[in-house]
């Protein structure tokens, strides 16, 4: 009976999916904002259908939905191009775009360069599976450079989908946090959920090991996964939809109700991301809010300042004494301990791994080929007993260990030359309203993920992926006062396709 009603969600799950793509395909700004809220529910919506013992075809079908809009934003842009091409019009090509395009080579030189010649042993499925995280990067750039909204209703409903979508985590959040016992994710089907991605993690009774904080042996602090099913989903997507929302509270509809909205889905989005427990997002966090009260100039923003640092506080040294604490057998225990501590095995482990990459980044500067660090090496590979294996904790030596110096070279000024890009765009704006959304993104955003993307394998977060370089492409083009036309309404944009 159950597979019965998996397979009937999936049908109205794919029915949706259906017009979201209707949706993209009339306004394709619109479906950017589709791929970034929809990341927020993925996870939760396929763990659901695989407990419910839905057809695998029919969850394979529902996972896809999102490479479904990519190719449709992609399809969209190529009938532009050629329509450009056959009307002598091409744009020009600026710097950061022949970076993108460096970078895009390298990355598909690697995929077809033989295993044999650098020693890395990669399967196929590493292989793609770590071709896709890195070619979505200079992708959504791509799709940033090309599509514009339509009118600046569309902002709007793209800021408000996506600040929306970190409000309902928040908010969820809070109840699985603090209403839901743990070892009700395990009836959910979690585990389930992880096997499905090809992962076996060793936390309590097989929970992922980030679920937790250690506090002290057979003592873990619960951190908020949410419908992430992940604290870093939240934490780092958080920290690039964070300014979107001051945005939205500070320059949307002057209407109270809808500005009283708005203030909730900040405080919720906050509450995510402290509730997290990602120490360096909370670190981040307080340097996002101080740059965006700089920027900004608001009274209301220096307000802000002092709550979210009397918050991070609050986490660091008040949660870890009031909040869910359980054993191994995901029992309650009332064993306390705090979260910052020379001694704190998760910290010492994280750093390990990072120099565990930094190794085999130096042992091997022309690289051991796509897949063979961080979480392709470890879905499809096996490839941990392995002497030359990348823990793959650290996004920026995943690349130097997949691609060598030259690309790990050309991933660093991809990220820079955005951030370069992302600045001289805000700087053409008013740093308030609308108009400055995505760059704010870019740059605050941008600038918070420097040193996560030192330390943490970013990029396997697609709601992360697609956002930021979404937003670092739409600043390239007004950094260097080129702005693609508005995204064409439906009846023109049909004449295109079929010119």
């Amino acid at each position: 009976m159950l597979s019965v009603a998996g397979d009937g969600l999936a049908i109205l799950l794919l029915a949706g999916v259906l017009i979201l793509c209707w949706l993209t395909w009339r306004r394709p700004f619109l479906g950017l904002g589709f791929l970034v809220a929809g990341m927020a529910f993925h996870n939760f919506v396929i763990m659901v259908l695989l407990q419910l013992g839905t057809s695998y075809v029919l969850v394979r079908a529902v996972q896809v939905w999102k490479e479904a809009i990519l190719a449709l934003l992609l399809a969209i842009a190529l009938v532009r191009l050629w329509r450009a091409y056959r009307e002598h019009r091409l744009p020009h090509l600026m710097s950061m775009d022949w970076v993108a395009i460096a970078f895009t080579v390298i990355v598909v030189a690697y995929l077809v360069i033989p295993n044999d010649l650098l020693g890395g042993n990669t399967s196929l499925g590493q292989r793609l599976a770590a071709f896709r995280l890195a070619a979505l990067m200079p992708l959504l750039y791509a799709f940033g450079r090309t599509y514009r909204p339509a009118n600046d209703g569309d902002v709007a409903s793209v800021a408000w989908l996506i600040v929306g979508a970190g409000a309902v985590v928040g908010a969820f959040g809070l109840v699985e946090l603090f209403l839901v016992p743990t070892r009700d994710w395990l009836s959910w089907g979690v585990n389930q959920f992880s096997a499905w991605l090809g992962f076996h993690y060793g936390g309590p009774q097989g929970l992922p090991d980030n679920f937790f904080q250690t506090m002290a042996p057979d003592a873990y602090l619960r951190r908020m996964v949410s419908t992430y099913i992940s604290p870093l989903g939240i934490a780092y997507t958080g920290l690039l939809v964070f300014p979107l929302a001051v945005i939205l509270l500070d320059a949307g509809d002057q209407r109270r109700v809808r500005r009283v909205i708005a203030a909730i889905a900040l405080v919720l989005l906050l509450a995510g991301i402290l509730l997290s427990v990602t120490r360096l997002a909370l670190f981040a966090l307080v340097g996002e809010t101080v740059l965006m009260a700089t920027f900004m100039r608001r009274r209301w923003l220096n307000v802000l300042v002092v709550l979210v640092v009397i918050g991070v506080v609050a986490i660091i040294l008040g949660y870890p004494q009031i909040g869910p604490v359980v054993d191994s057998h995901l029992q309650p225990t009332h064993v306390r301990g705090g979260l910052v501590s020379s001694s704190d095995p998760s910290f010492l482990e994280h750093i390990r791994t990072v120099l565990a990459d930094f190794e085999v980044a130096v042992d091997h500067p022309l690289g051991e080929g796509l897949g063979r660090a961080g979480s392709p090496a470890v879905r499809f590979g096996g490839a941990g007993g392995s002497p030359d294996y990348a823990p793959g904790e650290s996004a920026v030596l995943t690349m130097f260990v997949d691609t060598g110096v030259i690309g790990g070279v050309a991933y660093g000024a991809l990220y820079l030359f955005g951030l370069v890009q992302a600045v001289s765009a805000l700087l053409r704006t008013q740093r308030r309203g609308l108009e400055a959304a995505l760059p704010m993104v870019a740059v605050v955003g941008g600038l918070a993920l420097v040193p996560i993307t030192m330390t943490s394998d970013l990029w396997g977060d697609f709601s992360v992926t697609f956002l930021f370089w979404w937003a670092v492409g739409s600043c390239a083009s007004a950094a260097f006062g080129y702005v693609p036309a508005r995204d064409a309404a439906p009846a023109a944009l049909r004449s295109v396709v079929t010119s």
